[in-house]
């Protein structure tokens, strides 16, 4: 059974977020792997960039994760007509409640200790 536009539409939504994701990630890792070798500006200039370039991917990461979550709420049912794009439907939302999840103890984690740690003297 062919997919229909519906479907199509969701797996090329899902394959631009992970490549946005994917992008990122590895410019993270050239970035993070270069600081050793940093000895003059330009060097440090060249890290720069590639983190800049490596959160603005990740920024257009989570814009495409809340459009590709909002475009399957809005079609689940066509979507879930082929057991495959309704099994990565689930896969995606529990993946992004997660990471949401996660998020949100980060954040209080970092309050917690921005208000129990004293001032350095």
């Amino acid at each position: 059974m062919p997919m229909n536009a519906l479907q199509k539409a969701f797996i090329t939504r899902l394959m631009v977020f992970l490549a946005l994701f994917l992008a990122g990630l590895v410019l993270m890792f050239i970035a993070d792997s270069h600081i050793s070798d940093m000895e003059s500006m330009a060097d440090t200039s060249g890290h720069s960039w590639l983190s800049t370039a490596s959160g603005w991917l990740f920024a257009a990461a989570v814009v495409m994760s809340i459009a590709t979550l909002r475009y399957g709420r809005r079609h689940e049912a066509a979507i879930r007509e082929r057991a495959l794009t309704a099994v990565l439907l689930k896969i995606f939302r529990t993946l992004f409640w997660l990471a949401c999840a996660a998020s949100a103890l980060a954040a209080a984690a970092l309050i917690w200790l921005a208000l129990h740690l004293g001032p350095v003297r």
